[in-house]
């Protein structure tokens, strides 16, 4: 497999970092630290980050169309104008178990978003996949989930790989971009022993398939078919979720976290909850906006 070098794009020391997007727009990436409860903007141009703090835990940002952000907080969706402004609810799920929030999300080709959920005690099959549309409607799609994980779509939009965490797995479904529906769930990767847990992902122009392994402090890129073709290891174990950006889409960009380590693996770890990037030689997809 072909070695890439990683570098350290920002030293966030990040408690959870997590939901990489790229914001086309701006030319600057979208990220959060779940925990801490902030929506983060980081411009690679001059290296500065600014963050926004909400009022709970955060899950994902997503521009949307209109401009501003779209925002799943622990148990709703909000939105608002402009970086920084007021937001105001969206959505709520019409049940939610005790002890959950939403997690990972992200827009499919059409502008529809998806976003997951889990409990804070991780109950086995007590979380769900959500999706919204421009009817502002939150339908859960997918339930019988208990750590609703990354989200990402072939080039063509026709299959959506998920993952569950605990699975140890990606699935990938059939997926009608018409009417925004999934079928024929099937297994496409299964994550060998010791490697880590799936956790964030996205795909390349090319079809190749970036899967985060958190607790395993790697990324794995698989083929359409599911076949592991490179492999990229990082500065520490909590390696969380992926995305391409840049003027050319041409660099991955890594969260991590700290939250979990030990005081040994933070010392044996210093870069532990920073914003990583590397160049992989292939480029990747435009993120999506919410059409609502």
């Amino acid at each position: 497999m072909v070695g890439i070098s990683v570098d350290i794009a920002l030293e966030s020391r990040a408690s959870l970092g997590e939901g990489p997007i790229w914001d086309a727009s701006s030319e600057k990436l979208l990220w959060v630290d779940i925990p801490r409860r902030e929506v983060h903007r980081y411009d690679p141009g001059t290296g500065l980050d600014e963050s926004d703090v909400m009022s709970s835990q955060v899950g994902i940002a997503i521009p949307r169309e209109k401009g501003g952000l779209l925002i799943a907080l622990e148990r709703e969706l909000v939105q608002n104008d402009a970086w920084g402004g007021e937001v105001r609810t969206v959505s709520r799920p019409a049940s939610f178990p005790p002890g959950a929030r939403f997690n990972d999300g992200l827009c499919d080709p059409r502008g529809r978003f998806w976003v997951g959920s889990l409990t804070e005690e991780r109950v086995p099959g007590a979380a769900s996949l959500y999706r919204l549309g421009d009817d502002r409607e939150l339908t859960v799609v997918l339930d019988g989930v208990t750590v609703s994980n990354g989200l990402a779509w072939s080039p063509d939009g026709r299959s959506m790989y998920y993952a569950d965490t605990p699975t140890l797995g990606v699935d990938v479904f059939d997926y009608d971009l018409d009417t925004g529906s999934i079928s024929n769930r099937r297994r496409l990767v299964t994550i060998g022993d010791g490697l880590g847990r799936p956790d964030g992902m996205c795909v390349d122009a090319q079809g190749g398939l970036w899967v985060c392994l958190v607790f395993g402090g790697a990324v794995h890129r698989y083929s359409p078919n599911g076949d592991l073709d490179r492999r990229v290891e990082l500065p520490t174990t909590k390696v969380t979720s992926c995305e391409f950006g840049g003027r050319d889409l041409d660099v991955l960009y890594v969260t991590s976290g700290t939250i979990g380590l030990s005081a040994q693996e933070l010392l044996e770890q210093p870069y532990a909850g920073s914003l990583f990037c590397l160049s992989p030689g292939v480029a990747g997809l435009p993120a999506t906006s919410f059409s609502g």
